[in-house]
């Protein structure tokens, strides 16, 4: 049997050819349509702070992959450059102590004139990062906040072990602080929190305290110096006891660590550490 008699194939025809136009109606109109929708995700995806009537007229300074967004008449205008060139080191100098591949993201600063219009704005006492944007204000050290936008970028999960990441955050802080001779100094002082205990602590505040932190900061950078970023980086991510991680990966006991730990801090501290560090010792006999 046939199926398209001549008749049914000229009725076909027509209809092919009409089916036709309507797709040349339709199709440019789907483009148009799906290419509105692409724009529209995209925009709200580039959506930020400015977009937020609080920040209404503040102003944007660029340089290279670093975008502060400042009020007017900020006191640190004049020095955007050197600012945002330190971020640019900063980041440099912190992918190649972890050997990380260095993040091309922008680094987009909101930069408020001082402590009172940061608390006011953000309710925060302490800068901060939120969605990928850095909240900063002074007095503060740069690096803290520089730093919980850097780690999620090495290592997007939080450590079993917390003493680790905030050891980063002070390591890096930009303070320059001696944290090697100020955990000699709490050793002096009867203060120092030994290694298993530091391991332990989930009260460690990097934002309030340099205790725990700056102990931390001088055992992170024992390890990444003596053992290499990699075992820091099986450190930061193990799920295994601290006890255990120590004795499977590295041969030896906790304390035997905190010893090389020790030794190592005492040897690398600065000269004036040095001096304060020994006027403890001579006060202490």
């Amino acid at each position: 049997m046939r199926f398209f008699t001549y008749r049914n194939s000229t009725l076909f025809g027509a209809f092919t050819k009409m089916t036709e136009r309507w797709l040349l109606i339709l199709i440019p109109a789907v483009i148009l349509l799906l290419f509105g929708l692409v724009c529209s995700s995209s925009e709200k995806k580039q959506s930020g702070p400015l977009e937020d009537p609080a920040y209404a007229g503040w102003k944007v300074y660029n340089w290279e992959r670093v975008k502060i967004i400042y009020p007017p008449d900020h006191p640190q205008e004049s020095v955007f450059q050197s600012v945002a060139a330190g971020y640019i080191r900063a980041r440099d100098q912190v992918s190649a102590a972890l050997n990380m591949p260095v993040p091309m993201d922008t680094i987009t600063v909101i930069y408020y004139s001082g402590f009172g219009q940061g608390q006011e704005m953000t309710g925060r006492s302490y800068p901060f990062v939120k969605d990928g944007i850095i909240h900063f204000w002074l007095p503060s050290y740069f690096g803290v906040t520089f730093m919980q936008w850097m780690i999620p970028k090495w290592v997007p999960r939080e450590p079993q072990f917390p003493f680790l990441k905030h050891g980063l955050i002070a390591l890096f802080d930009y303070s320059g602080q001696d944290y090697h001779g100020g955990t000699i100094g709490y050793r002096e002082r009867n203060e120092f929190v030994p290694l298993d205990s530091l391991a332990a602590d989930t009260t460690i505040n990097s934002d309030t305290e340099r205790l725990q932190s700056g102990e931390a900061a001088s055992f992170d950078a024992f390890v990444l110096s003596t053992y290499g970023p990699g075992t820091f980086r099986h450190l930061y991510t193990t799920p295994l006891p601290f006890r255990q991680f120590v004795s499977d990966s590295l041969g030896m006991t906790v304390d035997d660590l905190q010893k090389q730990w020790l030794e190592y801090a005492e040897a690398n501290m600065s000269p004036q550490s040095q001096r304060a560090v020994d006027s403890l010792r001579q006060a202490g006999n």
